[in-house]
């Protein structure tokens, strides 16, 4: 049987081959029914290294601005995260479950994360008084600076690993990428 005239899907089924659906593993090419999902699958070589490269590039300019605001002596960048958005609310403040999604945290990593930020008076909880069950959380002077003084170990670091490294057209070029992948994600 030729297999020039088959799609992708068919010629990657050769003898030998198996593939793996979430139904199970198939020893002859999938149905039409099924080449669907077989694709939606199957990534090929070029897609699966650039979103390994992706990943592996995140981890370690993520690890790097970390070390750098350790050898500051400031704390980590989950903390810089919840300071920038309530910086960025207005009166500085937010419902914990608005702070929640825009930390990108489940409720109870965030509680504990809030936890840590109001003893080390960074922020302080407030009633909400419409909702007897919502809780404010309200950045202080301290944790004002404190989101400061991050900023700048923090541009730096992007400055440094990130933007120093990239021309003005791979930035838009990445902007519109980025874009389209989180209205995907939406």
């Amino acid at each position: 049987m030729n297999t020039e005239s088959k799609p992708d899907w068919y010629r990657l089924s050769k003898p030998g081959l198996h593939i793996h659906t979430s139904v199970r593993v198939i020893h002859e090419p999938p149905l039409i029914l099924l080449s669907f999902y077989f694709w939606r699958l199957v990534l090929d070589p070029l897609r699966n290294s650039t979103w390994r490269l992706f990943l592996t590039a995140h981890t370690r300019l993520i690890a790097r601005i970390e070390q750098n605001l350790t050898a500051a002596k400031l704390p980590p960048l989950e903390w810089y995260d919840v300071l920038f958005a309530l910086k960025e609310a207005e009166g500085y403040r937010l419902r914990l479950s608005e702070l929640a999604e825009r930390v990108l945290l489940s409720r109870s990593n965030l509680t504990r994360l809030v936890d840590r930020l109001e003893k080390a008076e960074l922020l302080r909880r407030e009633p909400c008084p419409s909702d007897r069950r919502g809780t404010f959380a309200i950045l202080t002077e301290t944790g004002l600076t404190m989101q400061q003084q991050m900023w700048v170990v923090y541009s730096e670091g992007i400055a440094d690993y990130f933007a120093s490294h990239l021309n003005d057209d791979e930035v838009k070029t990445l902007q519109v990428i980025f874009q389209r992948l989180l209205g995907v994600a939406d």
